[in-house]
């Protein structure tokens, strides 16, 4: 495919705990691989593996961590959202690309919610910097809730600046 070390896989470390922890599964199958294949990997935090434990896991295998909104309250975590997107972003080194985030708001039964809430994607934007990740929404109306995502983002400088869009008439 001829693609860059900055196109990755995102890939769930965790899984159903057995006998050993899911945090020394994902060490002991990350450093099974090769190393061509290890560097296409971007772990994702997840309902058994929080941001500490994911960071815990780049350290020792050399894979960038996508930080998941959404998942980000299922698993403990000692880091509230701002810290533990920067202790994300902070994994991802020179040939990894942008910090990827994945942001979903969980229904009540703690599947994403239908459609983006753009107040609270302004606040997890707002609080993402100063790192400028790709952003992966996660919602069953995908195109809307794009949409909804780029009018909340209009005042973000990382976007651009929502001032000299208004101005050109957009």
């Amino acid at each position: 495919m001829k693609l860059g070390t900055d196109a990755k896989v995102l890939v769930w470390a965790g899984g159903n705990p057995g006998r050993e922890t899911a945090q020394d599964r994902a060490v002991r199958w990350l450093n099974r691989l090769p190393d061509g294949i290890r560097q296409r990997i971007a772990i994702r935090n997840d309902d058994t593996l929080s941001v500490a434990d994911c960071c815990a896991v780049a350290e020792e295998c050399g894979v960038p961590v996508v930080y998941d909104h959404l998942h980000h309250g299922s698993a403990p975590s000692p880091f509230i959202s701002a810290e533990a997107m920067q202790r994300c972003a902070a994994t991802w080194h020179e040939g990894d690309g942008a910090p990827i985030f994945v942001f979903a708001t969980p229904e009540g039964d703690g599947r994403p919610a239908h459609t983006i809430d753009a107040d609270r994607f302004a606040e997890v934007l707002a609080a993402s910097m100063p790192a400028d990740p790709d952003i992966i929404i996660d919602f069953q109306d995908r195109e809307q809730s794009a949409l909804i995502a780029m009018i909340a983002a209009l005042e973000d400088q990382r976007l651009f600046s929502g001032k000299e869009l208004r101005k050109k008439g957009a």
